[in-house]
């Protein structure tokens, strides 16, 4: 109340309560990093005072509809909330939230026994028949079986994208046993050696991640070190493949110049 003293006389006016409002209104999470297509960002507006109402905004314009203190954000774009409470108005500093672009729908390529994912990603996930396969993380696997494969490739962002189903059909090649195959070094320039003994007429083959053949050659037989070289060839990973037979044997190669 306000007292008033005028020549002696002295008035009071009527109570009035007075509500003050936290300015200490904030957004949390602040999104420090973007999240991929599909997925969804919460942001919550912290605010001590009960009974608070909002208005969230994005890049200036007032969303219809979003007015709980929480915001489940599907958009990239710069986000702040008010928060009213009687009279009063609080607004939060802008947060921007990114969403990442969606990763390419990978491709598959065979060759022989052989599936390539040709994206290149951080990791791999192949399935075959809509089952993910154990221990096939690697953008190239060997195709054991007949029927449908996909590969699930996860991008530098975290973000996921699968492939096409391809209808793989394997033609009865085994795989050779090798106990002391090498290939050094590897990594390598783009020139190393092969160690490995196979005493029957082989094709040599290499291909990269497109399925294109650069290196294709067959021997009598492989005994000891044979030199293989790919230095006209761009960095990169290689998938070497030797043919014996009704067998294969296979290894990545890694040329890094």
């Amino acid at each position: 109340k306000v007292q008033i003293t005028n020549n002696g006389c002295t008035i009071f006016s009527k109570d009035t309560v007075v509500t003050f409002i936290n300015e200490n209104a904030a957004i949390s999470p602040s999104p420090t990093a973007g999240f991929c297509p599909n997925d969804t960002v919460t942001l919550s507006a912290m605010s001590a005072d009960a009974g608070s109402t909002y208005q969230w905004q994005l890049n200036g314009s007032s969303i219809n509809g979003a007015v709980n203190s929480s915001l489940a954000v599907t958009s990239s774009g710069s986000y702040l909330v008010y928060v009213y409470l009687n009279k009063c108005i609080d607004t939060t500093s802008a947060v921007t939230v990114t969403q990442f672009a969606a990763p390419p729908t990978p491709g598959i390529v065979t060759n022989v026994n052989n599936l390539a994912c040709t994206t290149t990603g951080i990791s791999y996930q192949w399935y075959l028949n809509g089952q993910p396969l154990t221990n096939s993380n690697s953008q190239f696997i060997y195709g054991w079986q007949t029927g449908f494969y996909m590969v699930e490739v996860t991008d530098a962002n975290g973000c996921k994208a699968k492939s096409q189903l391809v209808n793989f059909t394997n033609n009865g090649i085994e795989a050779i046993s090798i106990e002391k195959a090498q290939i050094m070094p590897n990594p390598n320039e783009g020139t190393f050696v092969l160690n490995l003994n196979c005493p029957n007429s082989s094709v040599i083959q290499i291909t990269d991640m497109t399925g294109r053949v650069v290196l294709n050659q067959t021997q009598n037989s492989l005994s000891g070190l044979t030199s293989i070289d790919l230095a006209s060839q761009p960095n990169g990973l290689y998938m070497l493949t030797i043919k014996s037979g009704n067998k294969l044997w296979r290894e990545k190669v890694q040329v890094v110049k």
